[in-house]
């Protein structure tokens, strides 16, 4: 069987501060691996990164595996954070993504899931980048070459002035694009089997009016096929509104 995604649930909110940002409620597929992929703008308050402090926790009470984040650290910062867990009965359930007493302006989530992944080894190479390009082309480069049967999914968030999106990648498959605002963007796209090139490309960076004045940061992860064999795993040390509810 071949290694297949399922879109679940996304969602975006603004002015955040020391709030948290819940899904709405899905059901993932049995049997399957649960990828959340987690972003984070800062406020101005701190010239830290923070994906470190990022955390995600479901009702349904999942494990989740931190596979790979990166943040940058100056005012106004993008993070990104990538998670994965088993699922072996799929139940109704939310997310809560949270960034403890950091104040942010904007969350991010997008959830999707896979079957037919490999359960002893889920995951293999990683890719960070903390200074993508602000316009025209960008690239991350993984750790190593996936295997041909492997996915990579990923994604971005973006600081800007000016608002659009983030333009259409004809190597890739958009999951989730939540639009740039006055403030950032955030962006999910996945790579699909077949290649075994390191590199996980975007054609341009950003459409319409925006323009990515502070930082741009983007992070992809390997999901394996069962059976697939491919690359080394890899655990770096660091480096309005969809289905949403504030509390």
């Amino acid at each position: 069987m071949a290694l297949t995604r399922t879109t679940r649930v996304s969602g975006q909110g603004e002015f955040v501060g020391t709030s948290f940002l819940i899904t709405g409620t899905f059901t993932p597929s049995d049997n399957s691996l649960l990828v959340v992929i987690g972003g984070l703008m800062g406020d101005g308050t701190t010239s830290t990164d923070l994906s470190d402090d990022a955390t995600i926790v479901s009702t349904a009470g999942l494990t989740f595996t931190r596979r790979v984040n990166v943040g940058d650290a100056q005012d106004y910062n993008a993070n990104i954070v990538i998670w994965t867990a088993p699922v072996t009965t799929g139940v109704s359930q939310t997310l809560t993504i949270d960034c403890g007493a950091n104040s942010l302006t904007l969350l991010w989530l997008s959830v999707v899931d896979y079957t037919d992944y490999d359960t002893t080894t889920p995951t293999g190479v990683t890719a960070t980048d903390a200074a993508l390009a602000s316009n025209g082309a960008a690239s991350l480069t993984l750790s190593g070459a996936p295997a041909s049967t492997s996915e990579i999914i990923g994604g971005r968030v973006g600081v800007t002035g000016g608002t659009g999106t983030f333009a259409a990648t004809t190597a890739l498959t958009e999951i989730h694009d939540l639009g740039l605002t006055d403030n950032g963007g955030f962006q999910t796209q996945a790579r699909a089997a077949g290649s075994t090139s390191t590199s996980f490309d975007w054609t341009d960076i950003a459409s319409g009016t925006a323009v990515l004045d502070y930082s741009c940061v983007g992070a992809a992860l390997e999901i394996r096929q069962a059976g697939g064999g491919g690359g080394a795993t890899s655990y770096p040390n660091r480096r309005r509104r969809s289905n949403l509810t504030f509390r």
